[in-house]
C-alpha cells in the first residue's frame, strides 16, 4: 500500500500548492477507514517541504516518488522512496525516513537514544538502526531486489531540523559503523544529502524501475528463508 505515488515533479507541484498532506490523509482514511492522526498529519506538511526542497534544487526531476509505503506483512510505513538512475548508470532505490527531531540524549540501552516523541520523552531505536530494518524487510519480501541484482537499494535518514552539536549523541563514536552503512543528514547537510541523492538519482528514468518495484511479488526470499 502507498498513500502517495507520483513523479517528482508532480510531487513539487503539490506540495507548492499546499495539497501534499491533504492527498495523503485521503488515502490514509480511504484505506484505513479511520481518521488521522494530527500529529501525523502536522509531520507530513512539515517535513515534505523539506523534501520539496532537495528533490527540486538537485533537480531530481525525471524521477518517480512514493510517500507512506506501507511494509508487507507489517503495521508500519516507510516515509519516502525514491526511484531513478545514478550518476554511474545503476537502477537505484532510495528510502529515505524523515525525522522532525531537534534533540536527543543517550540511553544505557545498547542501539537506542531517548528524545522528544508524541508529546512526552521516549526511548527509541536510533535512527540508522530504524532504516536499517525497511531497508532489510525490502530486501527480504520484495521480490525485485532478490532477483534482480541490478537494482541499488540504498536507505538513509534526515533530520531536516536537528543542527550537530559538540560530542552530539546522535553521532557519537558507538553509532559510527550503522551510520557509515545507513548514514544521517542533518539541517546542516543540506549539501551533502543532496549529493547523496545526486549520485544515486540524477540521470532520472524513474517510472520503469518504479514499475518493476510496484508489480513485484511480495513474498519470502530465499535467502530470508535461509
Amino acid at each position: 500500500m502507498r498513500l502517495y505515488e507520483g513523479t517528482t515533479n508532480q510531487f513539487i507541484e503539490d506540495t507548492i500548492q499546499n495539497q501534499i498532506a491533504d492527498k495523503l490523509r485521503e488515502s490514509y482514511e480511504n484505506y484505513y477507514g479511520r481518521r488521522v492522526n494530527p500529529a501525523e498529519f502536522s509531520s507530513w506538511t512539515n517535513s515534505l517541504q523539506f523534501m520539496r526542497n532537495l528533490i527540486e534544487r538537485n533537480s531530481i526531476l525525471d524521477n518517480m516518488i512514493v510517500l507512506e509505503y506501507e511494509l508487507p506483512y507489517a503495521n508500519e510505513r516507510i516515509d519516502c522512496i525514491l526511484f531513478g538512475i545514478g550518476t554511474n548508470g545503476k537502477e537505484n532505490v532510495v528510502v529515505i525516513e524523515l525525522k522532525q527531531w531537534s534533540n536527543v540524549e543517550d540511553c544505557d540501552i545498547e542501539g537506542n537514544i531517548v528524545t522528544f516523541l508524541g508529546g512526552s520523552t521516549r526511548m527509541v531505536s536510533h535512527p540508522s538502526f530504524q532504516v536499517k530494518g525497511y531497508h532489510y524487510y525490502l530486501k527480504g519480501f520484495v521480490q525485485v531486489f532478490d532477483k534482480d541484482p541490478d537494482i541499488v537499494l540504498s536507505s538513509c535518514v534526515y533530520c531536516h531540523n536537528y543542527s550537530r552539536r559538540t560530542n552530539d549523541v546522535l553521532f557519537l563514536p558507538k553509532f559510527n559503523d550503522i551510520i557509515k552503512e545507513f548514514p544521517v543528514f542533518t539541517k546542516d547537510d543540506f549539501q551533502n544529502i543532496g549529493n547523496y541523492l545526486k549520485s544515486k538519482l540524477s540521470k532520472g528514468k524513474g517510472l520503469e524501475i518504479f514499475n518493476r518495484f510496484r508489480t513485484s511479488e511480495i513474498r519470502p526470499s530465499k535467502k530470508l528463508i535461509e
